[in-house]
């Protein structure tokens, strides 16, 4: 069976053999009209090359929910970075970015995605915060793994910070944010939150 290591190998000499042959006919012949072209399709072997050559490829995995979509990333990535359940999991856009400069991974929220983040926090905090606790409990009834994170929402317990390390501390931060982002669209669905903030458009955030 090939492996992932001789398989590179062979792609890339592969895609070397294409570089040369577009780099022969540019020098070679008179393009003219198609001039732009031939280059362009050269540097986009080139820059798949070097991609290649350091195993650094973009893919971008879409498929139905519950569909195993976070299971295939760690399997890709070697360990369990995001987080995953029998049920839906992922609700916001996460790009995932190779560093080889560092150590262990990082989390990244940015400014915007602390924003939007903490404002969608605070509204389930103060809806939270009017209603009576068995009323909750109710609410939640068909998603008993959310009651908990409803209550330390209204206690003011969950906090987030802009930047933290480790494949732990990851995949909590992010299944409390997915989740809050579950949370918020549970009451919208059930008509007891304003349906016109919509948290998650536009929004995504970045691991190294």
């Amino acid at each position: 069976m090939t492996n992932i290591l001789t398989l590179q190998e062979n792609v890339s000499q592969l895609i070397t053999k294409i570089e040369q042959i577009l780099e022969k006919r540019i020098a070679s012949t008179d393009l003219t009209e198609r001039d732009e072209d031939y280059h362009k399709l050269l540097s986009q072997i080139k820059n798949l090359s070097g991609q290649l050559n350091t195993l650094e490829l973009k893919m971008t995995i879409v498929a139905p929910m519950s569909a195993g979509k976070s299971t295939i990333i760690n399997a890709i990535i070697g360990n369990d970075l995001l987080p995953t359940s029998a049920s839906a999991m992922t609700t916001i856009p996460t790009e995932i970015i190779l560093d080889t400069d560092i150590d262990e991974p990082c989390l990244i929220l940015d400014d915007d995605v602390l924003f939007v983040s903490n404002n969608t926090k605070q509204i389930l905090k103060d809806y939270i915060n009017a209603q009576e606790h068995s009323e909750i409990k109710e609410q939640l009834s068909s998603y008993p793994h959310l009651i908990d994170l409803a209550e330390n929402i209204g206690c003011g317990k969950i906090k987030f910070d802009s930047e933290l390390k480790g494949y732990k501390e990851i995949r909590e931060t992010l299944t409390i944010l997915n989740n809050i982002f579950r949370l918020y669209n549970i009451f919208v669905v059930a008509g007891l939150l304003n349906n016109d903030y919509n948290p998650l458009y536009g929004r995504c955030i970045f691991m190294g």
